[in-house]
């Protein structure tokens, strides 16, 4: 039995907690929130991953770290920084290995797809929704509604993480998470033939409209659904053993979600 700590209850934070504790390790899942928790070998502690000091003595006989924290969308510029920076400096106190999620900005708008995860970072943007299908409303969504897209499983990012933590290669690399394809309105219609319901209206947002509804964060991120976006998960795939989820499994948990 191990001992392990995931900093940050979000949702991949709490499956990856989840996944570690029914494998019988003891855990800790922390945050400045952390809630209820009712996890198996999961013990909920509040700290502040911003406070290196603070979370390393939370973290003291750690074989690894887990960092699953993220910023609010419009403050990541100047908040998930000081979140990095005191999990990293934590990390090196205690002596533990250290896994991060991250996301496909840093690769920038320049970047050839698929991406593969040797690619040198050029961040584009300064960071480096789902529509209400249930309720039967027209749909709107951002960018290209048919370039097809990389979308990664909640579950599957957890489970990826959780075999990183047991790669016996080179550290100091990243992996991708194994995704499934397909275009926004491929998966408005999948989704709605799910719920057995007509997919109404399906159209994107202009820039005038997102600008008028506030969407600001998204224009910035938009470049990522003009174009096709591929990602390359063969290295993830063949070195950890993970597989995407099937669309279907993972547009059924989420709608259990929501429903």
């Amino acid at each position: 039995m191990s001992f392990y700590v995931v900093v940050g209850a979000g949702p991949v934070g709490r499956e990856t907690a989840r996944l570690l504790g029914e494998e019988g390790h003891d855990v800790v899942l922390t945050s400045r929130s952390v809630g209820s928790n009712t996890l198996r070998n999961v013990r909920a502690v509040q700290a502040d991953a911003t406070d290196a000091s603070e979370l390393a003595r939370v973290c003291q006989g750690a074989d690894a770290i887990f960092m699953c924290a993220m910023a609010t969308y419009h403050r990541w510029p100047t908040d998930f920084f000081p979140i990095i920076d005191g999990t990293v400096r934590a990390a090196e106190a205690v002596g533990a290995k250290l896994i991060v999620l991250g996301n496909l900005y840093g690769y920038g708008e320049s970047a050839d797809s698929p991406l593969r995860s040797d690619l040198s970072l050029d961040p584009t943007s300064k960071k480096g929704t789902a529509p209400s299908i249930i309720e039967g409303k027209p749909t709107a969504f951002i960018g290209n509604l048919d370039a097809t897209h990389a979308w990664a499983f909640t579950k599957d990012v957890a489970r990826t993480l959780v075999a990183a933590s047991r790669y016996t290669g080179e550290w100091g690399r990243a992996f991708h998470v194994p995704s499934q394809y397909a275009s926004p309105r491929q998966l408005i219609l999948k989704t709605a033939a799910m719920l057995r319901q007509e997919a109404l209206e399906i159209r994107s947002y202009s820039t005038a409209e997102m600008e008028a509804l506030g969407m600001h964060e998204l224009i910035e991120m938009s470049y990522l659904f003009e174009t096709p976006l591929l990602v390359d998960s063969s290295d993830a795939e063949m070195l950890l053993g993970i597989k995407a989820s099937s669309l279907e499994v993972m547009i059924a948990d989420t709608l259990r979600d929501h429903l």
